[in-house]
């Protein structure tokens, strides 16, 4: 079923509520740039064979609800921008998602404007490679729970929470990045963002792209104190607070 719909722009309406897809493996673009779609009803799809979910709903930027709750993504392993630009969802389930084996999740959320919360608290990111972008732009998400993700396989964090606005504190304190090669702009536009949690597997040793990392977190503050400077967005205070004599933005946890 790739592209099956793909570029349908000006479809309004859409009843796939009797496909039987039990033997269906690929579901990439499937509805990708269906503009005009209000609603989609998926909720009874069995994806118990799909491996490729990439770009599913991309630019789907009219739904205002999507059921993939019962969703079994066991076996799936893309789901690059899966989500991309859904900018009038306000909630979306995916609590129930095995992740287990999928190696990129790039662009999955972003672009969803209007998205308030994600529970992504149980995705298994054990195999994940690229994160680059995951949830850009979500301009109204007040909490993120990515505390147990493990990005110990993560090449590139470019853009991953870039213009998320609304977020107070982050605590990616169970990140490793020692693989990690790009964070350009990755905190970037977090306007409110005052306090972002690390722990011990944070560095930027193989970073060689971190320009404007911290661009416009006016608001954020280390653990001891450090304030935002504009002049200080790079990696160099990529680290964890030491005060006067080795500043930083981050807080240990």
């Amino acid at each position: 079923m790739c592209s099956m719909f793909e570029k349908c722009d000006n479809l309004s309406s859409l009843d796939v509520s009797g496909f039987c897809t039990d033997n269906v493996t690929n579901m990439k673009l499937m509805f990708a740039f269906c503009k005009e779609l209000t609603s989609l009803d998926v909720s009874g799809f069995n994806s118990d064979n799909v491996t490729d979910m990439e770009g599913m709903f991309f630019m789907c930027e009219k739904l205002t609800s999507l059921d993939v709750s019962g969703f079994n993504t066991d076996n799936v392993t893309n789901m690059i921008a899966m989500f991309w630009h859904c900018e009038n969802l306000t909630s979306i389930d995916v609590s129930g998602f095995n992740t287990e084996k999928v190696t990129n999740m790039h662009d999955m959320f972003s672009g969803c404007a209007n998205l308030s919360s994600i529970d992504v608290s149980g995705f298994n990111t054990d195999n994940v490679t690229e994160t680059n972008a995951m949830f850009g732009d979500c301009k109204n998400l007040k909490s993120l729970d990515v505390s147990d993700f493990n990005t110990e396989n993560v090449l590139d964090m470019r853009f991953m929470f870039l213009g998320c606005k609304q977020l107070t504190s982050l605590d990616i304190s169970n990140f490793d990045t020692n693989k990690v090669s790009t964070m350009w702009l990755m905190f970037a536009n977090c306007n409110n963002i005052k306090t972002i949690y690390v722990g011990d597997g944070w560095n930027t040793n193989s970073v060689t792209n971190s320009e404007k990392i911290f661009n416009n977190n006016t608001n954020l503050i280390g653990g001891k104190g450090t304030k935002y400077d504009e002049n200080h967005t790079n990696a160099e205070y990529a680290r964890i607070d030491g005060g006067e004599s080795n500043p930083g933005y981050f807080t240990k946890k």
